[in-house]
């Protein structure tokens, strides 16, 4: 007979919040050619290739798609991080990502920003993911047997056309080497807060 009323129960806490969306709409035909034309101007990084403009969303060609990416962020805000003071989160840098056969993207996190965003342009469910890395540099490095949601030292996400992802900017973070021949490109994104956190009396106050 199965025990009901186990003497033992593992807890999960501080649970680290990877948001998935999608935006409601199609690329434009004036979206869709400014990704073609900083194709032309983009430099190798470190596995692919990376826009030379790296604040995209403030370009006129952009500018529904980054009201589009502002209303992510802000559900993101009333979901996950549920404020009690009044506080606004602004794109502060994005960019474009291209990668192609034989490339890849380093494992790397994003610093001096609060939440970082990745919408997908161009990717095949079926053939383009992300990978989120635990930091393992603490602790013993134990092989193990069987993964679940606390030993597991990564997540992967397939991505797909008009997927949005928003995750904490401290979260390490690549693509794989890609064998496939198709092309991914992905619009990366920062977030930061602007408004009062904290508190006064507490001593913790901040006025961004």
């Amino acid at each position: 007979m199965k025990d009901n009323n186990p003497l033992w129960k593992v807890h999960g806490i501080f649970a680290t919040p990877i948001y998935v969306s999608h935006l409601d709409r199609s690329f434009t035909k004036k979206e869709k050619q400014f990704v073609e034309n900083s194709k032309k101007d983009a430099y190798a990084n470190l596995g692919n290739y990376i826009s030379k403009d790296k604040y995209v969303l403030n370009k006129p060609s952009f500018s529904n798609l980054k009201k589009d990416l502002l209303k992510q962020v802000d559900n993101y805000s009333k979901e996950v991080i549920c404020p009690e003071n009044k506080i606004k989160l602004n794109i502060t840098q994005s960019w474009l990502n291209y990668t192609t056969k034989n490339q890849y993207h380093h494992e790397h996190s994003h610093s001096n920003s609060f939440l970082s965003g990745v919408l997908y342009i161009k990717a095949n469910p079926e053939l383009d993911k992300i990978h989120f890395h635990k930091d393992v540099s603490k602790g013993l490095n134990i092989k193990t047997k069987n993964f679940n949601s606390y030993n597991a030292p990564e997540w992967i996400f397939n991505t797909g056309d008009s997927m949005v992802i928003l995750f904490p900017s401290y979260l390490v973070h690549s693509v794989k080497f890609k064998t496939e021949d198709n092309e991914r490109i992905s619009l990366a994104f920062n977030v930061f807060v602007k408004g009062k956190i904290g508190d006064y009396h507490s001593i913790t106050e901040l006025v961004l």
